[in-house]
């Protein structure tokens, strides 16, 4: 198995344990027991893991089993005598129980959508509505760090889900894929947590300004010590200079005033440097984004330019150049690998393998030239782009109708 397939199955595991967490977290802030109620759960997906390894016919005793020990986990934690929320905390325990291993064989599996993990989230709000509505001691401390656990997570959750559906089916995306989208996520985190904490990084940085001011005055004292000027009070003797005013400060040595003066051409270099950074920078971030609307430009200019290609007399033989194009479209299909079998094949992939055969089939048609201005069935164009852009759920009646798409004939744009 790749390594980014069992990160994933490990980022699916500790979202089936962070999902239902605030709902263990109020029932422990208004039980007492705290954050300690999350060890249930937690012994609740363990037990779950195991039970998938099981034969069919030993996991539902393995299920009560896990319920009955869970359970009682959570009633040795509550507080005696035990309180309604008390109760409330073992029965949510066992409940978990039974339901993980269903649900942590359909997320292992990879048949889901990565708009679950919102769930949480909603959960996470259900709890903070409650908490404010039932005044419950400590569930604000407790909900804090876990929305900011739970954020993310939830990044890092739809950032796998979305490298799982650009690589289809049976492939695992590439290393430079992989790194580029993991490195996004770890920007947004970074982005996310300096907003959520901007106190903490405003004393941060006030307390590494005034350690670097302490390090340069400790620097300053030390050539001081090293180079010292002439004393204002030689020759004097005895208590008679404690009779006459004390003289002016002397000027400070050639050396200092030099030290001075490096120290000030570094600073004026490495803001030079900075601010050049910053401007390259700044260029870059113009120079792609002049890219990104010149490509759009240049495919809004084809989208208008494909209805009159009929229309417009033309010294090239573009049947020629369709041919050419046609064969080097088939020279690339055979040295692709092998595709991944029909079956095999999710039913939001088949929709997309539809459109694709068609495509091939089709040679013809302007790459320029979306699905809707295709396909002559708008319904057809309704699939694919829900299959294509969309994270709604494909069923396998649509994947079935979508068939239809690489066995008919290429209609005009509309």
């Amino acid at each position: 198995m790749h390594f980014l397939d069992r990160l994933r199955q490990a980022c699916s595991c500790l979202g089936l344990f962070l999902m239902p967490a605030p709902v263990f977290l109020l029932a422990g802030a208004a039980g007492g027991t705290g954050a300690a109620l999350l060890l249930p759960l937690l012994a609740a997906l363990i037990f779950s893991l195991g039970i998938l390894r099981l034969r069919s016919g030993l996991r539902l005793p393995a299920v009560v089993l896990s319920m009955g020990l869970c359970f009682f986990l959570a009633l040795r934690l509550g507080q005696q005598p035990l309180t309604a929320w008390g109760w409330a905390g073992a029965v949510l325990s066992a409940l978990a129980a039974a339901a993980y291993p269903r649900f942590l064989g359909i997320i292992l599996s990879g048949n889901h959508s990565a708009a679950i993990w919102y769930g949480g989230l909603l959960a996470g709000g259900i709890v903070w509505a409650v908490g404010a509505m039932i005044p419950v001691d400590g569930i604000g401390e407790l909900m804090r760090p876990f929305t900011w656990v739970y954020v993310i997570y939830l990044i890092f959750a739809l950032t796998m889900g979305s490298l799982k559906e650009a690589a289809g089916a049976g492939r695992s995306p590439s290393p430079q894929m992989a790194l580029r989208n993991l490195g996004a996520a770890l920007i947004w985190t970074a982005l996310f947590l300096l907003l959520t904490h901007l106190p903490a990084v405003s004393r941060a940085l006030l307390a590494l300004w005034d350690l670097i001011r302490e390090a340069v005055r400790l620097v300053f004292d030390f050539f001081a010590r090293l180079f010292p000027g002439e004393a204002g009070m030689g020759g004097q003797s005895g208590g008679a200079g404690m009779m006459f005013p004390a003289e002016e400060a002397q000027p400070p040595s050639p050396f200092m005033e030099l030290i001075e003066k490096i120290l000030g051409v570094v600073c004026l270099i490495l803001a030079a440097a900075a601010l050049l950074a910053l401007l390259r920078l700044l260029a870059r971030g113009l120079a792609r984004c002049f890219h990104a609307l010149a490509a759009r430009f240049r495919a809004w200019t084809n989208a208008l330019n494909a209805d009159y290609d009929d229309h417009v007399e033309s010294l090239l033989d573009w049947g020629e150049i369709r041919r050419d194009l046609a064969l080097r479209r088939q020279e690339r299909q055979r040295k692709r690998p092998e595709k991944v079998r029909w079956d095999q094949l999710s039913p939001r992939e088949q929709v997309r393998r539809s459109y694709q055969l068609y495509l091939t089939r089709h040679p013809e048609i302007p790459e320029s030239r979306t699905a809707r201005q295709t396909l002559a069935d708008p319904r057809q164009a309704d699939i694919y782009e829900a299959a294509r852009y969309s994270s709604l759920p494909i069923t396998p009646e649509e994947a079935a109708f979508s068939r239809e798409i690489r066995d008919g004939e290429k209609t005009g744009g509309r």
